[in-house]
């Protein structure tokens, strides 16, 4: 994740009301530039867009234009990822030297969860947005040998990562003929980390240009969805085409979908490989009974839980009952209100009442409207931008959502306070631009 000196300290919260007002307004070419400012972490792409200004028919920036690889003292190393993050967080917290990784402490859980199940496998990652180099380093060391990684970045000084496991591709995320030349020359792709540009418009081209390139048991990260109000959120559907901020449309990608999990300012999406219960408690990370367990339907339902539906989710949760189903009284009530006095740690199953999950269920226009419910009222998950940011109450309750057709797991946290911290590691950075 790259993070600009622009967004940091006093900055941060000007910042945060810019984008509001920004994705507020009518006017898409204010909103653009706003955007920009806000979100653009990036240092590197920054200059880039300097460069386009003063050199509209120039070249990817050139080594002239850039500074060398620099030692950067100001790693907080006592800032640590938690343990439910494995073999990831282990790498992170022990880097106290070499190529600097900087990443929110709340994705490492996320990386164990769904990525784990490729450790010690023939694994191609893709990882867009590879700054000084230390994510890189962490897949290789956590996946192992197998591992084959291909970085994607703006800045040619990446290509010093090309060893006998890295390709380097230098390129615009958001660029179809970009993508097109990566395929070509990538065997397959397992997972694609998104940690580019970060804003919504790449975000949305990248997920609807590379999703169906992904292998069938495939998963696909967007890291750095800041601030509820973001388009990226509202944007999100898969049954129907997806459409960019500015009118850019993909196809329609409901087929290739399974499940979607959202954790702060991280989106994972699950391919259609991955449908089954063994699945489903890896990505909760759950094999025991939590201390509560709650039932609820979404809006008036007249039907019960059918027994099929019930059966279904007894195979990796043999303990649910579902007894006791609460109901939300008006379909606009907010699904925040279910877990009001909720024991920790816990899980709330809640079903949309129009259809029956089961684990072939398509994900279809239905599905797609129960998420953009999900995200509306959940949308406090996502407040904050960078860096020093105190999480809020709800992103201390709620470790994550995820979601299938017609259902959603919502987990809560285990009930100490949630480090939702952007932290450096390493040693040697790429100095930001100036």
């Amino acid at each position: 994740m790259y993070l600009s000196p622009w967004c940091t300290g006093k900055n941060s919260r000007l910042v945060v009301i810019l984008m509001s007002v920004a994705w507020a307004s009518p006017d898409m070419s204010s909103r653009c530039l706003l955007q920009k400012k806000s979100q653009h972490a990036s240092a590197v792409s920054l200059a880039r867009d300097r460069q386009v200004r003063e050199d509209p028919a120039g070249s990817w920036l050139s080594a002239e234009k850039l500074k060398p690889f620099v030692r950067y003292e100001s790693s907080d190393f006592s800032l640590q990822a938690p343990p439910e993050g494995g073999p990831f967080s282990d790498f992170f917290n022990q880097r106290v030297q070499g190529h600097g990784i900087n990443k929110w402490l709340q994705y490492f859980p996320a990386y164990h969860r769904h990525l784990g199940k490729f450790i010690g496998k023939e694994v191609h990652i893709v990882e867009i947005g590879i700054f000084s180099g230390g994510s890189l380093d962490m897949w290789k060391s956590v996946f192992g040998p197998n591992a084959h990684v291909y970085g994607c970045d703006i800045d040619p000084r990446t290509k010093s990562y090309v060893d006998s496991q890295t390709q380097i591709f230098i390129g615009d995320q958001a660029n179809p003929e970009f993508w097109k030349n990566v395929i070509q020359q990538v065997p397959r792709i397992d997972i694609l980390i998104d940690d580019g540009g970060h804003t919504p418009e790449q975000q949305i081209a990248t997920l609807g240009l590379m999703l169906p390139h992904l292998s069938p048991d495939g998963v696909f990260i967007t890291e750095d969805v800041h601030e509820q109000s973001n388009p990226f959120w509202k944007s999100l559907k898969f049954a129907e085409d997806l459409e960019s901020p500015r009118g850019k449309r993909y196809p329609a990608l409901s087929g290739l979908v399974s499940s979607v999990h959202v954790y702060p300012f991280l989106l994972v999406v699950e391919r259609d490989g991955n449908r089954d219960g063994d699945a489903m408690l890896r990505q909760l990370s759950t094999q025991e009974q939590p201390i509560e367990t709650r039932a609820a339907v979404a809006g008036e339902s007249s039907q019960e839980v059918s027994l099929q539906m019930l059966h279904s989710l007894q195979g990796p949760f043999p303990w649910l009952s579902w007894g006791n189903e609460t109901r939300t009284a008006q379909m606009d009530d907010s699904l925040v209100a279910l877990t009001t006095g909720m024991q920790m740690p816990s899980l709330l199953f809640v079903r949309d009442g129009k259809s029956d999950f089961s684990f072939d269920a398509p994900w279809d226009a239905q599905s797609d409207a129960f998420m953009s419910r999900i995200l509306s009222d959940f949308k406090l998950l996502h407040e904050g931008i960078c860096c020093d940011w105190h999480s809020n109450v709800m992103q201390n309750n709620i470790d994550s959502l995820h979601i299938y057709p017609h259902l959603l797991i919502l987990k809560s946290t285990i009930g100490r306070e949630r480090l939702v911290k952007s932290v450096k590691h390493g040693t040697v950075w790429i100095p930001h631009a100036r």
